[in-house]
């Protein structure tokens, strides 16, 4: 089950109004959104990607976005 604001996800089932879906919560697609400010974006799925994006944003003029996707990384350790 994906996760959602538990609260508001009964309220939904219990009035029978609105689809349940509408208050899960998900990941954003961070570089469309920094692509639609003009922003440079890079997607980042592994350390040796970070370097080297890393390199070139501290470069580059204006702001970059960098879209790290830390489950690509490693396993997050609890």
């Amino acid at each position: 089950m994906p996760r959602a604001y538990g609260v508001l996800r009964g309220i939904v089932r219990g009035t029978g109004e609105g689809a349940a879906e509408d208050v899960d919560l998900v990941t954003p697609d961070f570089a469309a959104l920094g692509a639609s400010f003009g922003i440079a974006t890079r997607r980042i799925t592994d350390a040796a990607g970070f370097d080297t994006e890393f390199a070139a944003a501290v470069t580059r003029p204006g702001p970059t976005l960098l879209d790290i996707d830390l489950t690509a990384l490693a396993p997050i350790r609890r």
